[in-house]
């Protein structure tokens, strides 16, 4: 019985989560109520809070889920390149997602946490650097590949994710040699 409660409820998470992206497609998130959310998601109020405080925890639980799942792909002794091509699959299959979680101006929340973890975990290994330069680089290529992974998703993500992946990695490799 526990394990049939527990599948409801990622159920009903699952679709506050699918709604509050469909919705943020339309509109931004500081318009959207809780009863549209509810509604879009086919889900009580009560329900709802029951799970979060307000729309706002609710995105954030969202933003948190993606970036364990990027983690996640971003581990194993494969290359970097090859993780990058996994992240980047991973945004062309949930592109719905990614264009609400990347599409705010400047650096979303979302964006923060991927600068965390790269400049945490993966960028200084590569980099033969000062601390100082390597700091000013980081800031460089991160919002290059940030920049670039923006504007694939925005076109649709039409290019294949190995060819996006292959001309962060080059790049990357071009500047910090």
């Amino acid at each position: 019985m526990e394990n049939k409660q527990d599948r409801r409820v990622r159920r009903t998470i699952r679709a506050l989560h699918a709604a509050i992206v469909a919705l943020m497609q339309i509109k931004p998130i500081e318009r959207i109520t809780v009863q549209e959310l509810c509604d879009t998601a086919d889900v009580n109020r009560s329900t709802f809070y029951t799970h979060y405080q307000n729309i706002y925890d609710l995105f954030e639980d969202v933003e948190h889920q993606t970036y364990q799942t990027i983690e996640t792909l971003f581990q194993g002794p494969d290359a970097p390149e090859m993780h990058m091509y996994r992240f980047l699959c991973d945004i062309q299959k949930n592109r719905a997602l990614f264009l609400v979680l990347l599409q705010r101006d400047g650096l979303s929340h979302f964006s923060v946490m991927l600068h965390t973890y790269y400049g945490d975990k993966w960028m200084p290994q590569h980099m033969r650097c000062t601390k100082t330069q390597q700091i000013y680089l980081y800031e460089f290529i991160f919002t290059g590949m940030l920049g670039v992974v923006q504007k694939w998703v925005r076109s649709g993500c039409e290019e294949d994710p190995h060819e996006i992946s292959h001309l962060i990695w080059e790049t990357f490799l071009h500047i910090v040699e």
